[in-house]
This record gives C-alpha cells, sequence and structure tokens, in this order.
C-alpha cells in the first residue's frame, strides 16, 4: 500500500476572478480541458490511483476586495450594510467507487469588485502503489 499526494496553487483567469471552475485530474496532476486557469507550483509524490475517498485541503490563497467603483477603492465612509460574499465549493469527480479529480467552484461578488486570484490545493490518499 502507497500514498499519493498533490499539492498546487490554482491561479483564476482575469475573465473568471469571480466567478469559475476548473476541476484537477488526479491521474495527471493537471487541470482538465476547457478553462484557462493555471494549475502552478504543482507537487506531486506516489503513484496510482486513490484507493478510497482521499483527505483534501482547499482553501483561499490571494483575493482582493474593492467596495467601490471610484479610484482608490475602498471609500473614506465604509457602507457597512453592503455585504461582499466569498463561496469556495469543491467535490470529488467520481465513477462508482473510483475518484479521477476535485472539481473546485468559486463566486465572489459583487461581481468585478470582490476577486479571487489563487486558491491553494492538497490532496493526499492512498494507493495500490
Amino acid at each position: 500500500m502507497g500514498y499519493r499526494g498533490i499539492s498546487g496553487i490554482i491561479r483564476t483567469p482575469e475573465d473568471q476572478v469571480s466567478k469559475g471552475s476548473v476541476t484537477i485530474r488526479f491521474a495527471t496532476a493537471d487541470l482538465a480541458p476547457g478553462t484557462n486557469a493555471q494549475f502552478d507550483d504543482v507537487a506531486v509524490f506516489g503513484k496510482g490511483l486513490f484507493l478510497s475517498k482521499p483527505c483534501k485541503m482547499v482553501s483561499l490563497r490571494r483575493i482582493g476586495i474593492q467596495d467601490s467603483d471610484a479610484p482608490g477603492g475602498f471609500p473614506v465612509s465604509y457602507d457597512r450594510t453592503h455585504m461582499d460574499t466569498i463561496d469556495l465549493s469543491d467535490e470529488f469527480v467520481t465513477d462508482g467507487n473510483e475518484f479521477y479529480g476535485l472539481k473546485i467552484s468559486w463566486n465572489a461578488s459583487p461581481s468585478g469588485l470582490t476577486m479571487i486570484h489563487e486558491i491553494s490545493v492538497l490532496v493526499i490518499g492512498e494507493t495500490e502503489d
């Protein structure tokens, strides 16, 4: 029995800093086609497919919040009635009991003023090798 780990940083594309999604493929430790996001600083140890549900940690790494369209961002008197929201979610991509990837989605609002630039990812689990 062996272990496999995949870690890296998802850098969101400029046109998707407020909303988007990517899927990390476990077999190749890269992003599935269909996005122009980047998966950088990737580190992998071990080999083989995960035998069971791996452990995962997905977290915000770098965000940006600008509460005004005015140059310079935050207005002098911050409006506390306004609420920025940042949602980060993940779900395993499976086929029965086989784990093929991890889909990560983000949604930051208000769009264009609240942005997610980087997301850290760590996946570790048991393999046959």
